[in-house]
């Protein structure tokens, strides 16, 4: 049976908005009635504005410009000029017209961290402490790989010890390696080879 071609249309889904002002620079905004009960935050002045929860007034744009004494024409007339002098273009005025900051915005009153420089022991600088680490590392490696080839592999304690003894052997010196500094110019440093 086949259904009418009215019954397999989705009809687009309307959104209601909600009328907020902003307590601290006066601008309003007209957001997503979704957002009632959450806070969003004020393009002009960046403070935190909460949404109304569930004593929101659902008007539309027509009934606002009513109360306000302004036609529908004058306000379709008035709307590319103001945004023209402000110089919004299309793009800007698509984006984030709900008045929401995008997440990474920032609260004006903290300051801004500062990325934090590496801690000595991650650093590549002493050989001596790169043989530290290599040999905790090692070490971590040697038990690891002892519990490993004794229980996974079943071999007897003198093979899995031996096993053992080469994965860290391996570890070690990888880990010395990549933690000091390598005293070999970059290979665009190098000189060119004579017969080359």
């Amino acid at each position: 049976m086949a259904t009418s071609s009215l019954e397999s249309q989705s009809l687009p889904r309307v959104s209601t908005k909600v009328e907020v002002t902003c307590h601290g620079c006066d601008a309003r905004y007209r957001v997503p009635s979704e957002k009632a009960g959450k806070r969003v935050r004020c393009r002009k002045c960046r403070a935190k504005i909460t949404v109304p929860a569930r004593d929101i007034s659902m008007r539309t744009r027509n009934v606002i410009l009513e109360e306000l004494g302004i036609t529908h024409e004058e306000h379709e007339a008035y709307t590319p000029k103001k945004q023209a002098e402000a110089g919004i273009d299309d793009v800007a005025a698509l984006f984030g017209m709900d008045g929401e900051a995008p997440d990474e915005a920032a609260d004006p009153d903290k300051p801004k961290k500062k990325k934090k420089e590496l801690e000595s022991w991650v650093r590549r600088e002493d050989p001596r402490q790169a043989t530290y680490k290599a040999a905790g590392i090692s070490g971590l490696v040697l038990l690891g790989g002892l519990g490993f080839a004794r229980s996974v592999l079943f071999l007897g304690w003198p093979a899995a010890a031996v096993c053992a003894v080469v994965l860290a052997g391996i570890a070690f010196r990888v880990t010395q390696q990549a933690y000091t500094q390598d005293e070999r110019p970059a290979k665009s440093e190098r000189p060119a080879k004579a017969g080359a």
